[in-house]
């Protein structure tokens, strides 16, 4: 009995075959109908790897060169072809431009698309065009279909197209379609993420919505806290674009509209900007009073109220995992923000790695249906800047495990391209510094995990590599302007403190290659001798002279406008400098450092005054002290302090000297 069902056949559309897809062979094919798209036959038959050597497509042929050579004879200049190959990176990200790569761009591209008007397909292509390079590491649409080609760590999906391909190829005849529940459920399989037509299973009641965003103060003080996060929460990183975020607040404050499940993610970010915001609102008011003193919990009434939004958005993290939008990847990044400077690093490391997870897919691999501006595609790349930034300088310092994902470094030249300040200066030089900061420490990360547990032959050859990056970093450093942005420390300039927090970042890179140098030292005996002891020496004598430039900043700081009492950077910074201090001091059995040592004691006194002081940081503190007095009351030699008040521009000058910098 013949079924009157519809044939499928083993000849299918461009499309489909490009992407390992099922095709039914009619013209148009129902996956493309279904979605829209033009289907073509044009490749149907040809094999689907490198294409052949073909000259001319017709779609894209220029068929009046001749004229265009005779009458512009500018059409061969050899700048109009270096622009040209620059916009064609710009939009396609192809590094190279040889013939085969464009030649396999070509055959990939639609061929309605061919020779369109500028004027009409600016709109779809031009933002998203943007941003098509993928980071190494991290799976974008070609990394996905290059993997089906093996059978290593295949994904259920992926798995399944292979076994249907390979049915498809022992039965070649033809095949009915399966019944409309079973192809409903191959639907689903297409992408590891199938729960988008139930998602709503999975969201909260919205009265749970309702209630967190209850908390929200009045406009005035929304609008300060607000102010507070943008000045001081948002350095050199960039969670959210401000301007947005407060048309979308004053929005909400004049005409408040219903707030249902799906609005969960925009809620928590606005609960963690006021949280952030009533964190740093120290910075920005007089000094604390006894009368601020919540007395409930001891601690002071602006970080209760900072943990009291923090508490609230933390009950919507369900949802915000469940929709996975951009304003989701926000709210994880500020949650992992906050909880830095209390003193928990694995619940940051939590939040900080899923948000680096979920803006890798948010930010990176955009879907090509659909149409961003220039200015939504820029917030993107930020964020997920500021996601590697915190994710990796957490899960280093801190010993977590790092995941493969790289920055697309060479994408990032174009950040910037969009002004994105409001009121502000907009620091996305320092964001791009911060990145390359970044990349640094993780690759000084892999080569020195385990360089200790080597034999000192292997370890001269690590120990080079890790030499020649401490180079690099002290030439990338140099580089940098020094006016406005980098290395720029003028007191009175209004990026003062971010360009400090730049500097903080740059030592602690230091100061992480060098102690564990001096830890070596100070635990082991013996006494190396040749190459690899003058290696490690180079080393710690960098990590020293950071040490003390370090807490030359954090002073610099307190006279300008006063250290924070929750601010990572500032603390993470001057307490790994002390501990390095008072590591090379024990080794060497001096007070050289001493007058160092106590101001270092003194700024991170202050910094506890605040969150710091529920973590184990004032126990460290204490017990600091106690080994610097020890040495002290042992009647060590003590170095005249002008000789041991080392600043930051001493440490400017050495490395100056260092790279024969006039």
């Amino acid at each position: 009995m013949v079924s009157s069902r519809r044939k499928r056949t083993n000849k299918a559309c461009d499309r489909c075959r490009r992407r390992k897809e099922r095709c039914d062979g009619t013209t148009p094919c129902a996956r493309c109908q279904k979605q829209g798209l033009e289907c073509s036959f044009r490749y149907a038959g040809k094999p689907l790897g490198r294409p052949r050597k073909v000259h001319h497509h017709e779609g894209y042929a220029v068929t009046d060169l001749p004229e265009l050579l005779g009458s512009d004879a500018d059409f061969l200049n050899v700048g109009r072809i270096h622009a040209l190959e620059h916009i064609v990176r710009h939009y396609t990200g192809i590094d190279h431009l040889t013939t085969d790569n464009l030649e396999d761009h070509i055959v990939g591209l639609p061929r309605n698309q061919g020779m369109v008007p500028h004027h009409r397909r600016h709109s779809k292509e031009e933002s998203i065009g943007e941003w098509t390079i993928q980071p190494s590491g991290s799976p974008g649409e070609q990394g996905q279909a290059k993997s089906t080609t093996h059978t290593k760590g295949l994904s259920h999906s992926q798995f399944l197209r292979l076994l249907f391909d390979k049915f498809d190829h022992l039965h070649p005849g033809p095949l009915e379609e399966p019944t409309h529940a079973v192809s409903d459920q191959r639907n689903f399989l297409q992408d590891d993420v199938a729960l988008d037509l139930s998602l709503s299973q999975l969201l909260s009641h919205d009265i749970t919505v309702v209630e967190a965003a209850s908390v929200f103060p009045a406009f005035e003080a929304a609008s300060r806290l607000m102010s507070i996060f943008f000045e001081f929460g948002q350095m050199n990183y960039f969670y959210i674009d401000e301007l947005d975020f407060q048309s979308s607040l004053a929005e909400f404050y004049n005409k408040p509209f219903k707030l249902t499940a799906q609005d969960a993610p925009w809620v928590c970010v606005v609960l963690m900007v006021f949280a952030v915001g009533a964190q740093f609102s120290h910075l920005k008011g007089e000094d604390r009073s006894s009368t601020q003193m919540a007395q409930t919990d001891h601690i002071w009434l602006d970080d209760a109220l900072a943990l009291m939004y923090f508490r609230q958005a933390s009950k919507l993290v369900p949802d915000v995992l469940a929709i996975g939008s951009l304003q989701s990847v926000q709210a994880l990044l500020l949650m992992g923000f906050y909880v830095l400077p209390l003193g928990n690093c694995s619940v940051a490391s939590t939040y900080l790695s899923i948000g680096l997870r979920m803006a890798t897919d948010c930010c990176l691999q955009l879907d090509n249906n659909i149409s961003l501006t220039a200015r939504e595609i820029e917030v993107r790349r930020r964020v997920w800047c500021t996601a590697f930034i915190l994710e990796r300088r957490n899960s280093v310092y801190h010993g977590k495990y790092l995941s493969t994902t790289q920055p697309p470094l060479q994408s990032f030249d174009m950040l910037g391209n969009v002004d994105m300040s409001a009121k502000r200066i907009d620091t996305h030089q320092n964001t791009k510094t911060m990145v390359v900061l970044t990349n640094m420490l993780q690759h000084v990360w892999y080569t020195m995990n385990g360089l200790l547990d080597l034999e000192a032959t292997h370890q001269i050859e690590k120990l080079q590599d890790v030499l020649d990056t401490r180079d690099q970093l002290l030439t990338y450093w140099n580089s940098l302007p020094d006016n406005m942005f980098g290395r720029d420390l003028c007191p009175h300039k209004p990026l003062f403190r971010h360009n400090i927090y730049l500097a903080l970042s740059y030592h602690s890179i230091h100061i992480f290659i060098g102690r564990p140098f001096i830890l070596e030292r100070l635990l082991e005996d013996t006494i190396e001798t040749g190459l690899l002891s003058d290696t490690k020496s180079k080393l710690s004598t960098s990590c020293i002279e950071s040490a003390l430039a370090t807490v030359d900043l954090c002073q610099r700081i307190k006279n300008q406008s006063g250290v924070s009492r929750s601010s990572y950077i500032e603390f993470t910074s001057c307490h790994a400098a002390v501990s390095a201090l008072v590591a090379a001091s024990i080794l060497n059995q001096t007070s050289q450092w001493n007058r160092a040592c106590r101001q270092g004691f003194d700024l991170l006194r202050a910094m506890l005054d605040g969150v710091f002081s529920q973590s184990s940081g004032r126990k460290d503190l204490e017990r600091l002290e106690y080994a610097v007095d020890q040495l002290l009351d042992h009647g060590l030699v003590d170095i005249p302090e002008e000789m041991s008040c080392v600043t930051y521009q001493d440490f400017l000058q050495w490395g100056s000297a260092f790279m024969h910098i006039d």
